[in-house]
């Protein structure tokens, strides 16, 4: 079961988010996006994919949600910064895990499943702004009006990924003081 959730994680994490960032380069590369009937019709998925490429497109999403997902949780440290939020520092965070992990898994799990959807958040941010930045090179009518949306996006998304690491450390830290409380109760 322990492979299955990890494999849950890296699905949403890096390869859905690297997969949506590749498409959406593809087709603003590809297609005309103002006359979006002609994108149905040459579709990237009008026909079967062979197997081995399909693997090999699964392969490259990866590597870019995972080179996207470094460059959100760059920006979320960032937007940790920008708002002032303090982030717990790297030991203690380490000592609790190691505690919870231990003798709390259910705890862990939605510890986990917090930090997955912080990761998925700022991964998508990190696509946002840069498929943003793509469209206001490209298009002569993509507007700043249009790129300001983008980066409010970008912005909401980060936001969400602040949520989801702020859910996560109250988890840890209130299950790690229970795991201490019940550690120096006397046993029945």
């Amino acid at each position: 079961m322990e492979h299955v959730k990890y494999g849950i994680f890296d699905l949403f994490v890096f390869v859905i988010p690297g997969a949506f960032f590749l498409f959406s380069g593809y087709y603003i590369e590809s297609f005309d996006l103002w006359h979006p009937a002609s994108m149905l019709r040459r579709s990237f998925f009008s026909e079967p994919i062979p197997l081995f490429q399909g693997l090999i497109l699964v392969a490259i999403a990866y590597v870019a949600g995972f080179i996207l997902s470094a460059l959100g949780n760059f920006g979320l440290k960032g937007y940790a910064l920008i708002t002032r939020q303090k982030t717990g520092k790297g030991e203690d965070k380490a000592k609790k895990y190691v505690m919870v992990r231990h003798f709390s898994k259910a705890n862990l799990n939605y510890i986990e499943m917090w930090n997955m959807l912080k990761n998925l958040s700022a991964t998508l941010a990190a696509s946002v702004i840069l498929l943003s930045i793509y469209f206001l090179l490209k298009f002569d009518s993509f507007t700043w009006l249009h790129f300001a949306t983008g980066f409010l996006l970008f912005l909401f998304l980060l936001n969400r990924a602040s949520v989801y690491h702020r859910w996560a450390i109250g988890d840890l830290n209130a299950a790690d003081q229970n795991l201490t409380e019940l550690r120096k109760s006397p046993p029945l």
